[in-house]
């Protein structure tokens, strides 16, 4: 029977697994129509929809592995609606069509119409707030590094700190750089590992991959540091493409628009020496390979290529000039055709404008001096329109307007004093000093002068001596003659006094010259001027100008220039100097001991400027400006201003490429590598390098700090020794004295006197971080904010007043107008919104929202309103002693004072009483009136609610108290129901196959041991009474037991028990249709007449646990083997299985035979009957005629 019935349920479970097998798709309606063949599952209907998972988004975010394309509906508490997981971008994407599931809270590309000052863009914890264009990284702030623009940044890695980049690629290739700053498009976009960089505008800096360089303005110094090659560092380029193409030079400053430009086309001019100063619109534009160049002016020096040690003031001074050398040239066009040679001195309009190829060694002072030549050498012309047509005239000196006006040819003249040999055309070795002296002007009016070796001084002295030579003359109309020397010019007692045998020389003043008894081609002017000089080709201007050079045996000095009283007068030893003014220059003690170093190179002008300063390769403009700098050596600065760098000291030998522009800038200022630009910038700085001060009283009094950057009025004022800070406003910093801090605003970092310590911070906005003290590592951005924090470290306030008022504590967030504004000294809190946590005074806490937790710790102890956290307009804003509360939505616990562990979501969600502890109220309007309790959903006229609430999961229109998706409902009188289409309606397990065996339903905590249980491990469920199996299924195989623990059969019975009501009946499907059939089955009387029937008991302990203690009746399977093989199988355990339906269909056919017996005995018996009845006819009839009655 057993069998019988495993062979009825095995051949339903087939045709079941046949149909499913057989369908391709899957179509759910209600119309019976096919699945599309395209689609696996086709669902259509005209009155219902498809509901997919419904959860909000900490259980969306919460599921482990999403595949790729899966579905969920999200319900809140944002961005409701659907939502996909896209498996190669890792990110779920919301699908939002403008629908009715409006996502309220996101920023839209489209723009926002809700807007208020609540929201903002940014992060509610101490992660960096990141941006991402087309998933690649294209925005950060955080505390290290600041970055804004499509890939700005986005290769930087741990190590890479304190870098700033904003613009499209904007210092894209850093990875381990720090304290840079690009602004701009590409701007620093190849520089990796360089430091302390400042790039701002269009590709500026953008090959820089060097440490220490500015580039201010669109393409910048974009070629400094080219990969491969040396230099490009300390660099600094203000303007459109200043210093362009300068990729290999060091220590260069460009100002203007394409200032230094080093470009042409797509070549590339450069050099590894650098050293170049342009300041002007294309000043220095084309240096090329030059170096150690000083332009300012519009197109001064633009077109220099290799030049190198000319210095250009004015507008396209030396502006066509190429590949020229030590010129000095100020005015508008002066020497602006120069071209090779070089060492020449033009002061004045047009002074030099055609000196063009080989024109070198002249000086012309005045408008239009000089301004015809053009390959004329060795001349001084001073004064206006002095040697004007000269073109190819040499070694001529011209003093006075017009004085040689018409000179064109032939040289080695000087005149001296207006129209002083004005007329002379060809004459050389002349000398005339005196209106018109040697004017050389015909009867008829036409320049006749050819004389040579003449001098002339005084008014109209040797006026007609035309064809005159070698004449020296002195005084009105003066004709005198040098005693033993050749083509001479000596005025003044004394001047060229020891003068034998020298040639082309000029003195002018008592004991000018003194000494010069074979130097040849020297101008001395004044008393002393050059009075010790023997060396050729210099200059001396002024009372004791150059008195020392050539005071000391080996060293003469040549190729210098000085101008002004007692201008070089102590430089004894160094060439090609020049000073302009009062004691330019001159090195000489109160003991009138002289000093000097052989470098030279030095340009001083104005009164006292580099006096008493010893060193080389300076440029100085202004009134003591470089000067009083010691014996030490001073090496390759400028300084422009009265008094810059007027009291520096080189004391340790480091004073070198500094820059000073302004009243009393870098004024005692001992080492290198400094900028200042504003009156008093950088005045005491002292043994400090690389810092960079513009403006009025910048970086004043710092005396040790460096690497510092400051720009605006008093910036950085009083800070004495802090090092990389970076301000930029009035008075930013002014108070401060720490290190690596960034203040942008006016007055922002401003600081307290004596206190201001801190370091590391950030303050953007009027007013940010105004009060700092100690406080360290802070950001402020917005008007005032932490305004007045002194010792916090680790904050961060966004918003005008965000925490202003805060004196102490550490690791705050601040976002929003006025955020934990009262806050003086709490840490680890966070204020989102305007005036939220406005006087919270406790640390940990959190406020999120217009006025949340507004009055919080207001008249509470030390032990009160802590850890309270509110999210929403007002929530929480009343609470003043309660603490561990939690509120989020506008209003949430709004009436809550000294309660405490008390929690309130939802709109206006709050409790009945100020002082409750541990009330939960969840759901817009939800009130909960006591403690220790909690409430779901709103109750109509409660709390100003006007509906009661239903709980819906999964549905948007629950139909009861509590309700799943109508598939689940729990009713108010507690029952629970399940949809019959469910899926899955509970899960016993999280995961794995071998859990603890497990109650699944259980009586009660009384009875535990009555109910379902389900052991993992054999995949099976028992239904226990008293712990004992009842029932058991075999998930696995499906075999069933019933008082059976462990069934092999498909239905298995424990006991020999089982009842039906009316009948005994096993259904089998038969239906021919699903039948293939292969004959008949023969076996019938005799082979069951074969088996042997038994009675038997199963054995004690047997393996199935069957009862030993009853009598049972039947076969052994292995007799009914012998005859009925397939009536016998073998089960898993290898024990066999009898399955009587073979028997009882060999019983039909039995029967069959049987009959066929019965049928035949039956006639048998009919025939004998027919026979009887016909004798017991035969016999009556017999008995009739025989008269028998009986």
């Amino acid at each position: 029977m057993i069998k019988l019935v495993r062979l009825v349920i095995a051949v339903c479970l087939a045709s079941t697994l046949h149909f499913t097998a057989a369908s391709q798709s899957l179509s759910v309606n209600t119309t019976g129509a096919t699945a599309a063949p395209s689609s696996i599952l086709d669902v259509s209907s005209t009155a219902k929809g498809v509901l997919v998972p419904r959860m909000d988004k900490t259980q969306k975010n919460a599921i482990a592995s999403p595949d790729n394309g899966l579905l969920v509906y999200q319900t809140g508490p944002d961005s409701i609606g659907f939502h996909y997981y896209d498996l190669p971008n890792t990110q779920w994407v919301f699908i939002n069509a403008s629908g009715f599931a409006t996502d309220t809270t996101a920023w839209k590309i489209t723009g926002n119409s809700n807007i208020t000052s609540q929201h903002f863009l940014g992060t509610l914890n101490d992660s960096a707030l990141r941006f991402r264009i087309k998933n690649i990284p294209s925005g950060i702030l955080d505390s290290l590094n600041t970055a804004f623009g499509f890939r700005a940044l986005s290769n930087n890695t741990a190590t890479g700190k304190l870098n700033t980049a904003y613009g499209y690629n904007s210092s894209l290739n850093n990875t381990t750089g720090v304290n840079n700053v690009s602004i701009g498009h590409r701007s620093l976009a190849i520089n990796d590992t360089a430091k302390n960089n400042v790039a701002i505008g269009y590709l500026a800096g953008y090959y820089n991959n060097k440490d220490n360089n500015v580039a201010i303005g669109s393409q910048a110094g974009t070629y400094w540091g080219l990969t491969g090659y040396i230099g490009g560092k300390e660099n600094t380029a203000v303007g459109t493409e200043a210093a362009h193409g300068a990729f290999t030079m060091p220590k260069t400053t460009a100002i203007g628009y394409r200032a230094m430009y080093s470009r042409s086309g797509g070549t590339i001019y450069t050099n590894d020496i650098g050293r170049n100063t342009a300041i002007g619109d294309s000043a220095l534009a084309f240096a090329g390979y030059g170096y150690s160049n000083v332009a300012v002016g519009n197109e001064a020096l633009s077109r220099v290529h290799d030049g190198y040690q000319n210095v250009a003031i004015g507008d396209s001074s030396l502006g066509g000039a190429l590949s020229t050398v030590g010129n000095v040239a100020i005015g508008y066009k002066t020497l602006s055709k120069q071209q090779a040679q070089g060492w020449n001195t033009a002061v004045g309009y047009y002074s030099q404008r055609d000196s063009s190829k080989s024109t070198y060694y002249n000086t012309s002072i005045g408008a239009y001096s000089m301004e015809f030549n053009r390959t004329g050498v060795y001349n001084t012309g001073l004064g206006l329109s002095s040697l004007r047509l000269t073109d190819s005239a040499s070694y001529n000196t011209a003093v006075g307007a017009d004085a040689m006006y018409y000179h064109k040819k032939n040289g080695s003249n000087l005149a001296a004093g207006a129209f002083a040999m004005r007329g002379d055309s060809a004459g050389y070795w002349n000398t005339a000093v005196g209106s018109e002296a040697m004017d050389r002007f015909g009867s008829d009016g036409t320049a006749r002068g050819t004389g040579f070796s003449n001098v002339a001084v005084g008014f109209r002295a040797l006026r007609g001596a035309r064809e005159a030579f070698e004449n020296t003359a002195v005084g009105v109309g003066a004709l005198e003659v040098d005693s033993s020397g050749n083509y001479n010019t000596a005025v003044g007692r004394y001047s060229s006094f020891l003068n034998k045998r020298g040639d082309f020389n000029v003195s002018l003043g008592f004991r000018a010259s003194n000494n010069a008894d074979t130097a040849s081609s020297t101008t001395a002017i004044g008393s002393y001027a050059g009075a010790k000089n023997k060396q050729d080709n210099n200059v001396t201007i002024g009372y004791a100008a150059g008195y020392e050079a050539g005071a000391v045996g080996g060293y003469d000095p040549k190729e210098i220039t000085f101008v002004g009283y007692e201008a070089g007068r102590g430089a004894w030893a160094s060439n090609k100097n020049t000073s302009l003014g009062f004691r330019a220059l001159s090195n000489t003690d109160a003991g009138f001991g002289f000093y000097d170093y052989i470098t030279g190179r030095n340009t001083a002008i104005g009164d006292s400027a580099m006096a008493f300063s010893i060193g080389g390769s300076n440029v100085v403009v202004g009134a003591e400006a470089l000067a009083n700098t010691g014996l030490a050596g001073t090496w390759n600065n400028v300084a422009i201003g009265d008094s810059a760098m007027g009291a520096a000291l080189s004391n340790s030998g480091a004073l070198a490429d500094n820059v000073a522009i302004g009243f009393r800038s870098l004024t005692q200022v001992k080492n290198q590598g400094n900028i200042a630009i504003g009156a008093y910038s950088g005045r005491k700085l002292a043994n400090t390098i690389w810092n960079t001060a513009i403006g009025y009283h910048a970086l004043e009094t710092d005396t040790t700090g460096s690497e510092n950057t400051v720009v605006g009025t008093s910036a950085f004022r009083n800070n004495p020794n802090g090092v990389r800070n970076v301000s930029l406003g009035i008075n930013t910093g002014y108070w401060a004295t720490g290190n690596d801090n960034t203040y942008i605003g006016s007055y922002a970092g401003q600081g307290i006197s004596g206190r201001s310590t801190g370091s590391s911070n950030v303050a953007v906005g009027d007013y940010a971080l105004f009060n700092a003290r100690s406080a360290a590592q802070n950001v402020a951005i917005g008007e005032s904010a932490l305004g007045s924090d002194s010792t916090g470290n680790l904050n961060v306030a966004i918003g005008a007043g965000a925490m202003d008022q805060r004196l102490r504590g550490n690791e705050n967030v601040g976002i929003g107008f006025w955020a934990g504004r009262a806050d003086t000294a709490s840490v680890n809190s966070v204020y989102v919104g305007s005036q939220a946590g406005y006087n919270n005074n406790r640390s940990s806490t959190v406020a999120i929202g217009y006025q949340a937790l507004y009055n919080n710790s207001v008249g509470a102890t030390v032990a009160q309103a802590l850890n309270n956290v509110a999210v929403g307009t007002s929530a929480l804003s009343a609470n003043t002693l309660g603490s561990s509360n939690t509120a989020v939505g506008n209003s949430a616990l709004i009436g809550n004072i000294s309660g405490s562990q008390n929690t309130s979501m939802g709109y206006l969600s709050n409790v009945s009483a100020s002082n409750l502890v541990n009330a939960t109220a969840i759901g817009a309007n939800a009130f909960v009136a006591q403690s220790n309790t909690m409430v779901l959903g709103s109750i109509n006229g409660v709390n100003s609610a006007t509906a009661d609430t239903k709980v819906g999961i999964g549905t948007t229109t629950p139909d009861s108290t509590f309700s799943v998706a109508d598939k689940f409902l729990v009713g108010s009188s507690g029952t629970v129901q399940y949809d019959n289409t469910v899926p899955v309606m509970n899960y016993m397990f999280k995961s794995g196959g071998s859990n603890t065996d497990r109650m699944v339903i259980s009586h009660s905590p009384a009875f535990a041991n009555y109910g379902l249980q389900y052991q993992d491990a054999s995949d099976k469920f028992n239904f226990l009474g008293n712990g004992i199996n009842r029932m058991a299924i075999e998930l696995v195989t499906g075999d069933v037991g019933i008082n059976f623990a462990n069934p092999i059969h498909l239905l298995q019975l424990g006991t020999d028990d089982a009842a039906k009501p009316g009948t005994a009946t096993w259904t089998i499907v038969s239906d021919k249709r699903l039948k293939t059939i292969n004959g008949n089955y023969t076996k019938g009387l005799s082979d069951i007449l074969k088996l042997n029937t038994i009675q038997y008991t199963y054995t004690a302990s047997n393996k199935f646990n069957l009862p030993s203690d009853k009598q049972f009746v039947g076969f052994t399977a292995q007799e009914v083997q012998k005859v009925f093989p397939e009536a016998v199988t073998t089960d898993r355990n290898g024990y066999l299985n009898l399955n009587l339906h073979p028997i009882l269909v060999a019983y039909v056919n039995a029967f069959k035979e049987q009959e066929q017996i019965i049928e035949k005995q039956q006639k048998d018996i009919d025939d004998v009957k027919k026979k009887n009845e016909q004798l017991e006819k035969d016999v009556q009839a017999i008995k009739a005629k025989l008269g028998i009655n009986n």
